[in-house]
């Protein structure tokens, strides 16, 4: 079996670690070729943001007004308040219950899935005190469990291709990626860890 990983990724109302969330997105990997279809699909849910001020979660106006600028599309899928929308606490429970089952798939090799975000000082903060304000327990992974993919991207670049200034210079373009959207975000993760790794294949 391969290792399966996870890339996970949100959007917020906010760039503190106390932010209020308004999407998150997992989807399971691995980097081994052709592996066909994930065990598990893909993870997405809207936060109806609302029900972030019960629990304090912080609000930036910069940040707010930042979203009503973004297209129609964005605004639709990440600051959707009707039925599509969950609670803050619906969205964790949900995410928890995803990485189990990503757990459970990986018990037969007696390892756990690594967490990837982009960066360590946003998605990862912000989830954890999420989960401590709001569910008041720790996320559901280990620290050591977290992986970066900025840093990934740096030192296999650094290795292979000191000289290079934009390591992402050397990954080819995705057609497919639109930022700003959690699960294209993650999508985009699975992209650069991938072509990256290829360099020292």
């Amino acid at each position: 079996m391969n290792t399966i990983h996870i890339a996970l990724d949100i959007e917020t109302l906010s760039k503190r670690p106390t932010a209020a969330i308004i999407s998150i997105a997992a989807k399971c990997f691995t980097f081994a070729e052709n592996t066909g279809e994930m065990p598990l699909d893909a993870f997405f849910k809207t936060v109806n943001a609302s029900t972030c001020v019960m629990y304090g979660l912080h609000f930036d106006m910069d940040t707010v007004s930042w979203w009503q600028k973004q297209s129609e599309e964005a605004k639709r899928v990440h600051l959707q308040h009707g039925d599509i929308a969950v609670t803050i606490s619906q969205a964790l429970l949900a995410l928890r219950e995803y990485y189990l089952k990503a757990c459970k798939l990986m018990e037969p090799i007696g390892q756990r899935p690594l967490v990837w975000c982009q960066g360590t000082d946003f998605d990862i903060p912000i989830l954890r005190n999420a989960y401590q304000t709001v569910l008041g327990t720790d996320a559901p992974w280990s620290h050591g469990d977290v992986r970066d993919s900025r840093t990934f991207v740096h030192a296999i670049a650094g290795l292979v291709h000191p000289t290079v200034t934009d390591p992402y210079s050397l990954i080819p373009h995705n057609p497919d990626w639109h930022p700003h959207d959690a699960l294209s975000d993650c999508d985009q993760l699975i992209w650069n860890v991938r072509h990256i790794s290829r360099l020292v294949r």
